[in-house]
């Protein structure tokens, strides 16, 4: 059986990182005057990177100034290809020290499941965190997600339902079982889990968004065409809803009411587009 304990950071990150401190305290003992060595010291590297940077340092120019220099630059050049980028080593760091603590496992699954680095740690840390996590539920979620995201739907069902039967009252709980419901094409169960969800928290957006979809999906366009005026009621700035609702009026040859919703949705995003040119413009003058 497969395990799905976390591998602990001790072994590779912090190794690594004791093992290019080593290498770079060496350097600096051998060649005071390289006082740029001192900063790569929180720098860490993978066994891979970290055996390109000693031969082509250390190893291949041996233990003189040359070889230093270059083991120097080595290390500087190929800081992109570390394995653990300073934010997932702090995270890894922190499950280290406290490797019973539900939160640290959490977010750790979380960032590697955002970045899609190692998608079987995620899950190995998501599991230990749920399995820690007593009666908070964020776990159920990301490990849930994940399964769906890649067609496990059975086994993101189970999850679902398990923290339902630990927090019934949780919305975001019974929107994400409609959600795998919805995909696995069990749309009356989905309808219900919505359903719930609404009325458990009617601020969320979500829930009315989905069922509106569904109910265009059938050709129910007047409960479609509620639930997205309901969404838009919760957020008025819903692209996708201003659209889709658009389309409920056109099939129900309501035009000027499609065209209003049609303009809406144009706008939204216009202003989007605008304000991701913005940020990008920003971004270019501060480089």
């Amino acid at each position: 059986m497969e395990s799905t304990e976390p591998a602990t950071v001790s072994k590779d990150a912090i190794g690594q990182k004791s093992t290019i401190s080593n290498i770079l305290t060496r350097t600096i003992l051998q060649f005071p005057l390289m006082g740029c060595c001192c900063e790569d010291l929180e720098y860490l590297a993978d066994s891979d990177c970290l055996s390109r940077i000693e031969s082509q340092g250390v190893r291949r120019n041996g233990h003189n100034e040359h070889g230093a220099f270059l083991l120097e630059d080595s290390i500087t050049d190929q800081l992109d290809e570390v394995y653990f980028s300073d934010a997932e080593f702090k995270l890894a760091l922190e499950v280290e020290r406290n490797p019973t603590n539900w939160k640290a496992h959490f977010e750790l699954g979380n960032y590697l499941l955002e970045q899609k680095t190692d998608l079987k740690k995620a899950q190995q840390h998501l599991m230990c965190s749920m399995r820690l996590s007593g009666n908070n539920t964020e776990p159920y979620i990301s490990l849930a997600c994940l399964h769906q995201e890649h067609g496990r739907l059975k086994a993101a069902l189970q999850i679902y339902k398990k923290a339902i039967q630990k927090d019934s009252c949780n919305a975001s709980l019974w929107t994400g079982l409609g959600s795998v419901y919805e995909t696995a094409r069990q749309f009356e169960e989905a309808i219900n889990a919505y359903r719930i969800a609404m009325r458990l928290d009617p601020r969320l957006d979500i829930p009315c968004y989905n069922l509106g979809n569904m109910m265009y999906d059938v050709g129910e366009m007047e409960e479609a065409i509620e639930m997205f005026l309901q969404c838009l009621t919760i957020n008025p700035n819903h692209e996708d809803a201003c659209f889709n609702l658009a389309l409920c009026y056109q099939q129900q040859g309501e035009i000027k009411k499609a065209h209003k919703y049609f303009d809406k949705a144009s706008q939204l995003r216009l202003g989007i587009a605008e304000t991701a040119s913005t940020l990008l413009k920003e971004g270019k003058e501060k480089v």
